[in-house]
Parts: structure tokens; sequence; C-alpha cells
């Protein structure tokens, strides 16, 4: 009997163990990936804790759904500012395998005070509970024990940083590295970050607020920027994310961090990348002319170079001529006075400045022109276009390659003015037709076109020849537009002739040529002109007589005196070891033309006979007639 009763005690007991087991995890939550169900135990987070709330899983993906919501809560790995981690709600969570959980996913995070480690000191008793198993299939629990609790105290972190960095000078300095700074809330906070020594880095600030902050960013060079001086900007709404990059700077980059409304903190953050030689010298203090800074090359000398550094007492400035080429400028400029540093950079320098009005010196035709001028307080704006000498002003508005008619086409500095709706070179008009309307005399022999280009008329056969093949170039008139054209001479068919040549007034005109009215229609069109049967269809050009080779007059170097017309001989001697040059060579020259004190062919034949100077005819002459007086 004794061992049967100890026996049920024993199978009581067991049962009460593997119930208290299943109820005190308080989650059944885990099935398998095959959807086998484990044990409760068998299942847990990845932080070893149980599941949230209590809940099942769902086969396949085994998915934690929490048994009354269909949120996540819990606490994530993302660290909250001065303790804790950021507490996550309204996500899900899936298996990772079949022992531990995922990260939850889809939810909301962020760094609520009293949870997750993160907020104020809190006090929690617990008292310990006891379950106590009936030999019945009812649970009950008995009231809570007397005995003194157990008292858990945890001491929490601030919630942010509002007294830290508040003024330049106690900027907090990440150094020569990119870093970051979390949990920082001031109404204005400074940070500072360098390029290592001898390097010239970009560094990219970026500032990320809380949902319910706006808190904007302000980033310069070699000083502390405020919410009116800086170089760069970044003024988002609220909760946005701001950033800021600054490149190429050899000099330390200070960062403002500036709350504009709401309630909440930020974290901050520099990247420095793209770091390279920098190649800063000591030049010593800049060079400056009231509102220009003058440039220096590799051995530290000014050049006759400027970059705009102000705006003088005038707030206007002007500049002609602007150049790319590498020289050295000042990169840690504060003020007048101040900076040192100086760094090769290829940024615009200007020429020839002044801050009240043009200079005395003028840049060339068409060299490039700036002008700047306030437009509020601290602000500026500035025109660009190229310089016109002639005016003695900067050509800002064109109309194509004419001065606009607008009241601000030409600014002289300190004034504008309308254009005249001329041609003009600065608008990139043909420099021949420079201040000049359409039809204006231009060049040689030209005339102006409606694009301003000058249209120089020409025809290389010398007119309406048509035993020449000729190229010609003139006006062309379409609907009231006057352009330049070139053509050349062609046959239309086998018999007619397409001959252009220029009229008086310069334009281009053609006509249509029957070679058939020559020799009774035995000469045909060949190749841009008449042809020829016999020489004699070749008229002498400039004393030389034409010969009609393959059905084509041809008037070339003369090689003996029959080859010239009566008149003409054929000069192709050398003498006195100097050849002489007649164009084209050995080309029928008139008899009796002298050069370099010589005759030219004479005697009339060819025969190689020594030519005489005038001075030898004159002694001979002058013997003559000595003889006949002395006779």
């Amino acid at each position: 009997m004794n061992a049967k009763i100890f026996m049920f005690f024993i199978i009581l007991t067991l049962i009460f163990l593997r119930f208290s087991e299943t109820v005190s995890a308080g989650t059944i939550c885990c099935y398998d990936i095959s959807c086998n169900q484990k044990n409760a135990n068998d299942c847990f987070c990845s932080s070893g804790s149980a599941c949230p709330d209590t809940g099942v899983s769902k086969c396949g993906s085994c998915q934690c759904t929490p048994g009354s919501t269909a949120s996540c809560d819990y606490c994530s790995s993302t660290s909250c500012p001065g303790g804790g981690t950021q507490y996550c709600t309204g996500g899900s969570k899936t298996c990772n395998n079949e022992w531990t959980w995922g990260s939850c996913s889809g939810g909301s995070c962020s760094c609520t005070v009293g949870k997750c480690g993160y907020g104020t000191t809190t006090t929690t008793t617990q008292p310990p509970t006891t379950t106590t198993l009936k030999p019945t299939t009812t649970t009950t629990r008995p009231p809570t024990p007397t005995t003194t609790p157990t008292t858990t105290t945890t001491t929490l972190p601030p919630t942010c940083d509002s007294s830290s960095y508040t003024s330049c000078g106690s900027a907090y300095n990440f150094g020569t590295s990119s870093g970051s700074k979390i949990g920082m809330c001031g109404n204005d906070q400074y940070y500072k970050a360098s390029p290592p020594t001898g390097k010239k880095c970009d560094f990219t600030w970026t500032l990320t607020p809380s949902s319910n902050v706006d808190y904007d960013l302000y980033v310069k060079r070699a000083d502390c920027p405020s919410t009116s001086n800086s170089d760069c900007s970044s003024i988002k709404t609220t909760g946005k994310t701001e950033s800021c990059t600054i490149s190429g700077a050899a000099e330390t980059v200070y960062a403002l961090a500036h709350k504009f409304l709401g309630t909440g903190d930020y974290s901050i953050s520099v990247s420095i990348s793209n770091c390279v030689d920098a190649g800063c010298k000591a030049c010593g203090y800049p060079t400056t002319d009231s509102c220009w800074r003058k440039m220096k090359n590799s051995n530290c000398n000014d050049i006759d170079w400027y970059d705009f550094a102000g705006f003088g007492s005038t707030g206007r400035a002007c500049g002609i001529k602007a150049s790319q080429e590498p020289h050295y400028d000042v990169s840690s400029f504060i003020g007048e006075g101040i900076g040192y540093l100086w760094c090769p950079e290829t940024e615009t320098m200007w020429k020839g400045i002044d801050c009240s009005s043009y200079p005395s010196w003028a840049g060339s035709e068409g060299d490039v022109c700036k002008v700047w001028y306030k437009t509020g307080l601290t602000t500026y704006d500035s025109k660009q276009g190229n310089w016109d000498p002639d005016d003695n002003a900067c050509i800002i508005n064109c109309n194509g390659k004419r001065e606009s008619t607008a009241s601000d086409a030409r600014d002289y500095c300190g004034s504008s003015g309308a254009g005249d709706s001329q041609c003009e070179q600065a608008c990139g008009a043909d420099p021949k037709c420079d201040e000049k309307n359409t039809l204006y005399d231009c060049g040689t022999n030209g005339k102006c076109t409606s694009d301003c280009t000058c249209c120089e008329a020409s025809d290389s056969d010398g007119g309406e020849d048509y035993l020449v093949k000729g190229t010609t170039t003139g006006l062309v008139s379409s609907n009231n537009v006057l352009s330049c054209d070139t053509k050349t001479d062609y046959c239309w068919d086998s018999t007619t002739l397409v001959e252009y040549y220029v009229t008086s007034d310069k334009y281009l005109s053609g006509r249509s040529y029957s070679c058939s009215l020559r020799n009774d229609g035995n000469v045909r069109c060949i190749d841009g002109r008449c042809g020829c049967l016999y020489a004699s269809d070749c008229p002498s050009r400039d004393g030389r007589k034409g010969t009609c080779v393959n059905n084509i007059c041809r008037w070339g170097p003369c090689g003996e005196n029959s080859d010239c017309d009566a008149g003409y001989c054929c000069e192709k001697a050398a003498y006195s070891g100097a050849s002489i040059t007649i164009n084209p060579p050995y080309g029928c020259v008139s008899q009796g033309t002298i050069k370099d004190n010589k005759y030219l062919c004479d005697p009339p034949e060819w025969n190689g006979a020594s030519k005489q100077t005038i001075f030898d005819l004159f002694f001979s002459h002058f013997k003559s007639l000595l003889q006949k007086i002395m006779g």
C-alpha cells in the first residue's frame, strides 16, 4: 500500500513539474521550420529572453505574433544618449532558426523614458510568487507570502547634453578623424574638425534630430559659423536630417547645430575624406586692394591677378578678363591681415579690376567680364558678359550676335544702359562687322549679313568666263534674311554651263550658257567650263596664247617667245646669280619691261644674249652723240 501511495505521489510530482514548465515560461510560441511544435523554452529571442507577451508562432514563417495585439514591443540594440537602448513598437519578429529569434522589423524605435533602461531613476518592488498544483485539473495561485519583498534599484543616465560646447572657444574637437556625438540637445552647440597636417580634405557634416525637434546646421572654414555667416547651411523642417559638405579644405572646419524649434535631441557626425597633399605655404599676409585679394605665384610673389574678396564701400565690384591658371590663393582668410596659409588653387582669377568703375586699363574685345553687386545687407549677385572696349562696358545681354536693346544690356559697373542692336564682337559677331549693321561694308569687298558675318565677295575666274571653272562667293537673300553663300561653276548637261558671278552690289548670281554656240555646236560642256577643239578657241590671257589640251583651254608657263602674243616675250632667264620672279613663272611679259635696272627679255628674240642696263644704253647713246659732234 505504501509503495502504491509512493508511486502515486511520484506520478503527481512529474505531472506538476511538466505543467509548471509549460505555464512558467509564459509563452507557447514556437514551431520549428517543419511546423513541429517545440517546447516553449526551445525558442527564445536573440537576447536570451522569452518571447514578448503571450502568443504563438504561425507555421511556415515562424513569426512571433503577440496574443492580443499586432505590435512587437522590444528593446533594440541602438544606444540612447547617456545609457539604455531604443524602445520599439509596432513591428514583428521572425525566427533566425528554430532556436533563436531575429530582430523586430517594420516597427518604430525611439528613446522612451522608462523603457529599455532609458529615463529617470526608478525603484521596482517585485514580490516572489508561488504556484501550487493540487491533485486535480484546477490550478490555483496562493496568497502573497508575508515575507520581506526583494527591492531592485536601477540608476538611469541623464536624457541629453545641453550644456557642453556652447561657444566657439569650447567647440568639441573631432581632431583629424571622422567621428560622431549622440544625445546632444543644446540650443547652439559648436564642433570642429581638421585635415591631417599638409593635407586638404572634404568634410561632410550630418546632423540627425529626433522626430519632434528642428535643428539647423551651419558650417564654415577657419572660423565658427553663425546663422547669418557660413560657407554652407542646411535648414530643413522638423525631424529632417541636415547635411553640409566643404570640399578641399586645408584649414579647420567648424559646424554649428542650432535649435530652431521643438523638443528633443540630436546626433552629429563628420566624415573626413578625399585627403590630398595641400602643398600650402606660409606666404605672409594676403595683399588686398579694397575689395580684391591679390594672388601669389609658387614663390609667394604677388602676380597681376586678383580674387574677389568683398564689396568695399561701394557695394559693387567689376572685373575684366578671367584666368584659371594655377596660382596660390589664401586658404584661411578671415579678414584683413589675418590669413597666412596659401594653397594652390585653379578657381577663377580676375585681371583689370576696380570697385567703383572700370579701370583705365581695358581688356581686349570679347574678354569675359563680370559685375558683382549687393542685393541685400549680406547677400550679393553677379552678372557675366563680354568686354566691349568700343563702349567701355560689359555686354551682359545679347540678341544673337547683336547687342540687346534691353535697358541693362550694357553694364558700366556703376550703372547700366541699353544696347544699340548693332553687330557686336563681344556677342560673337564677326570682328569685321563689329559695331555695324546689315549691308555695311566690311573686310575686302564685303558686306555684313543678317547674322553679323562679313561676306567678302570673290570670283576665282574673274567674272563670266565660260572657259574657266570658277568658285564664287557673294550675298544671298531669302525671306528678308541676308546670308553668304559660295557656288562653283558646273555643267547642267552635256552642252549647258551654269556660270556664277558677283554683281556690283556683292550679290551672288548665275546664268546658263550654251557651249554649243561655239564651233557650230561641236564643243560640249566639260567639268564646269565650255570645252575647245582648237587652240584658236582659247583666247590669250595676260599675253599668253591659249592651248587646247583634251578639249580644255590651258594657259601654262611659256617656254619660248612664240608662246606669247605679239609685243610680249617669254621671260625665263636667270642673271647675276638671281632669278627674276614672274607670276606665273616664266610668264609672258611686255617687251621693254624693266626690273632691277634690266630690260626683261631684250633683245626681243630669245637667244641667250646678255642684257643691257639703262646705263649701258645711255653711254652708248652719249658716245654716238659725241662722235657726231666731234665729226
